[in-house]
């Protein structure tokens, strides 16, 4: 089976259209986002009436464990990836930024790389819980000549030592600043308890040497709680399903889902903030 999904286009200093976007189509059972996926890349000069030939930018690792009958994640909804405990469907969509002057362009994604590994559903085949852990991770990658190659994928999510965070971070969403400044917030379990509770807080990452060694800055003032079907059956099961960022000037703007809700409820809402770059 061969699909496409979670596209992403910008727009370059000439008029020059690009996108990026997921593809299954590297084995037989990816119908469903299993296993081995890569993230892909297009572009148009002409406005949109002819495309370039799909440019491979990365693979994406998408063994997240599924839900699936007799082996349900709770709150998850069936046949869908989930990062327990929380019961919130996910993917590895990617998000693409563009330097307005030089026009490089990075993609962020996040995948299951350096997660796992997982059971595997006798019935399905697919990924399923129990899983060794549950370290999902961001990544970057970038190309300085109009997407016709594209260098290695650097990890975002690291750790004090520079190594892959043991935490779910996942839902990001990347842009470029001035100067090519690479800026990702997303969706994070470092803080806290959060990777054994299912709390959430939104991290921006930035870095200013393409990817190599990246800043961290915790956007949300406090976690946001795990949202479960016995507490809101109506919201479960999904946050977002997006989030988004937008560099502009000398400030990052971020929007997302947020489970925090209003007077003790837990319900979610859209939450904004506005941070210095």
């Amino acid at each position: 089976c061969n699909f496409d999904q979670g596209s992403y286009p910008v727009v370059g200093p000439d008029g020059t259209i690009y996108v990026t976007f997921g593809n299954q189509n590297t084995t037989t059972d990816a119908v469903n986002g299993i296993g081995a996926g890569q993230q892909l890349f297009v572009k148009s000069t002409d406005g949109g009436t002819t495309w370039s030939k799909p440019v491979k930018v990365a693979d994406d690792v998408a063994t997240q464990p599924y839900s699936v009958p007799g082996n349900a994640i709770p709150d998850c909804p069936l046949f869908r990836q989930c990062l327990p405990p929380n019961g919130y469907r996910m993917n590895d969509f990617p998000s693409m930024g563009i330097d307005a002057t030089t026009g490089k362009l990075a993609v962020y994604w996040s995948d299951f790389r350096n997660g796992g590994p997982c059971a595997t559903d006798p019935t399905y085949g697919v990924p399923v819980l129990p899983c060794d852990n549950i370290n999902n991770d961001v990544f970057v990658a970038e190309s300085s000549d109009g997407g016709a190659t594209w260098g290695p994928a650097y990890l975002v999510s690291k750790n004090g030592k520079g190594e892959s965070e043991p935490a779910a971070q996942w839902q990001n969403w990347g842009d470029v600043g001035k100067d090519g400044a690479l800026y990702v917030g997303y969706y994070d379990r470092k803080y806290g308890d959060c990777e054994t509770t299912g709390c959430n807080d939104i991290t921006l990452a930035k870095s200013v040497d393409d990817g190599l060694t990246w800043s961290y800055k915790r956007i949300t003032t406090d976690s946001m709680p795990n949202l479960p079907c016995s507490v809101n059956p109506a919201e479960c099961g999904f946050l977002g399903d997006y989030m988004s960022i937008q560099v502009s000037g000398d400030f990052v703007n971020l929007v997302w889902g947020d489970a925090r809700g209003h007077d003790g409820t837990t319900e979610e809402d859209v939450y904004f903030a506005k941070t210095p770059a």
